[in-house]
């Protein structure tokens, strides 16, 4: 068949020309783009209404570019995606092409952080927060959110609300005992007091000297006490007071100064610490008005000095028991034991404080005691202190530190003798106090039997497991 073209109409070219161009100006798309035009032809078509006119501007124009990280604030590997997440993964990792851009590495998985595509650091931060997630950098704010909760456990805690004497739970009531604990109940009460003859104390006369002083007690009874302090004294089965309790009890509860001459073995230990334990019950924690101390400082109500460890640590075995059911918290420290054990238990808290000299010099210059808020002193065994040595310490303590002055606060001394040197610390430290004798002043007390026994050296250990023989102390 002829392609040239006759008169009646257009050759075989001609026509197929002519339907190309009516197809063309009848459709709007759908024709057929050759590979080499498809890019260029891509580019002139309109972008969708809902594509943001800004990821328009950060397409790029090299498909070659795979470590693109100009965009930061969409913070995305993209060519051109919309990265509403702002991470680095996305559909697929690297690779991961759509076909609405040409981009790889689609961040709009709202939060993606590395994760969709198998990427690095998967579970970065499941907020959605990575590297600028939603609306940003990770450094900057979180919009409306609160702040992350920050470790505050050396946060320096309010000046009222320290421990010990700082008065952390000022709203409680200190005279309500607290659930009852049988296993240390038992550790406390359960041996009983072997060896304390109670009738024989009757004989012992005492003495008192001063102006206005109450009058002395017969029973327990006889005064009123907190329900801690008088199941405490049932609990360690005290039948009746010493001839010491019967007069110091009252005086001091009274809030009355105390300069006593006791024996060793009269009672007197407990002749004070139930009168001081149970003011400090109904008196409940102080607050502190100081501020800017030290942290973990505590403040202790009461202060009890003993000359050595031994006396130290019975004071605190028979404060623990007057203290049983109580939220008061005594502590005890002394020369020649772990120093930092015993600020450890400082640490956890300390409402009376049982100590020798030489070592709470050092609890107050390593900054770990106060004594702001003590409002009771007791010298115990003073005369043997000043035997010792240790007045200086007790000046240091007494009058140089942060203790409130004499009359701010209550004294109580006792002493076995009262030379000299103890009248005159009695008269710094004491106010319109009450002198107490009880039995004879200096002499050794008539339940305690001495015996000497003269043996040659060398027969000096025999002898004396004959004797522990026949006491029958050597059985196991």
């Amino acid at each position: 068949m002829s392609n040239v073209p006759n008169q009646n109409g257009s050759g075989l070219e001609q026509q197929f020309a002519d339907l190309d161009l009516q197809s063309e100006r009848q459709q709007s798309g759908g024709r057929y783009v050759p590979p080499h035009l498809r890019n260029k032809a891509a580019s002139t078509q309109a972008a969708p209404a809902d594509y943001p006119s800004q990821q328009l501007n950060d397409h790029y124009d090299s498909r070659d570019s795979r470590d693109s990280r100009d965009n930061r604030r969409g913070g995305n590997y993209n060519r051109g995606g919309q990265s509403r997440g702002g991470d680095y993964g996305g559909g697929g990792g690297y690779r991961s092409w759509r076909n609405d851009g040409g981009q790889y590495a689609n961040g709009s998985d709202q939060g993606g952080n590395y994760r969709s595509g198998g990427n690095r650091d998967r579970d970065r931060d499941r907020d959605g927060g990575d590297w600028g997630s939603r609306g940003g950098s990770r450094w900057q704010d979180r919009g409306n959110e609160p702040p992350p909760t920050r470790n505050d456990r050396w946060q320096e805690p309010p000046p009222g609300s320290r421990g010990g004497g700082g008065g952390r739970s000022s709203d409680v009531d200190w005279t309500i005992p607290t659930a009852r604990d049988e296993r240390q109940e038992f550790e406390l009460f359960g041996t009983g007091n072997t060896g304390i003859n109670f009738n024989k104390y009757e004989d012992i006369p005492v003495e008192a000297t001063g102006d206005n002083i109450p009058t002395h007690i017969t029973t327990f009874d006889d005064i009123q006490m907190t329900e801690i302090i008088s199941n405490n004294i049932a609990l360690a089965r005290y039948d009746k007071p010493t001839p010491v309790q019967k007069y110091a009890i009252p005086i001091i509860m009274g809030r009355r100064d105390v300069m006593a001459c006791a024996q060793t073995g009269s009672g007197k230990t407990a002749a004070f610490l139930v009168p001081i334990l149970n003011q400090m019950y109904e008196g409940g924690p102080q607050q502190l008005q100081a501020s800017g101390f030290g942290r973990r400082k505590q403040y202790p109500l009461g202060l009890v000095l003993a000359p050595t460890r031994e006396l130290a640590t019975q004071i605190f075995d028979e404060s623990r028991k007057f203290s049983y059911r109580s939220r008061l918290r005594p502590c005890v420290v002394y020369g020649g034991a772990n120093v930092g054990d015993q600020m450890r238990e400082l640490d956890r808290g300390c409402h009376l404080l049982v100590a020798t000299p030489g070592r709470l010099v050092d609890m107050l210059e390593r900054g770990k005691i106060g004594l702001e808020n003590c409002r009771y002193l007791v010298l115990d065994e003073a005369d043997r202190m000043l035997d010792m040595g240790f007045e200086p310490q007790i000046r240091r303590i007494v009058q140089q530190d942060t203790m409130p002055k004499t009359g701010e606060r209550q004294t109580l001394m006792f002493s076995a003798t009262f030379p000299k040197e103890i009248q005159m610390l009695a008269r710094d430290f004491l106010d319109n106090y009450i002198f107490l004798a009880v039995g004879r002043v200096g002499s050794t007390s008539e339940n305690i039997t001495q015996k000497v026994v003269w043996v040659e050296e060398h027969d000096k250990r025999s002898f004396l497991l004959d004797l522990l023989n026949a006491a029958g102390l050597n059985d196991p």
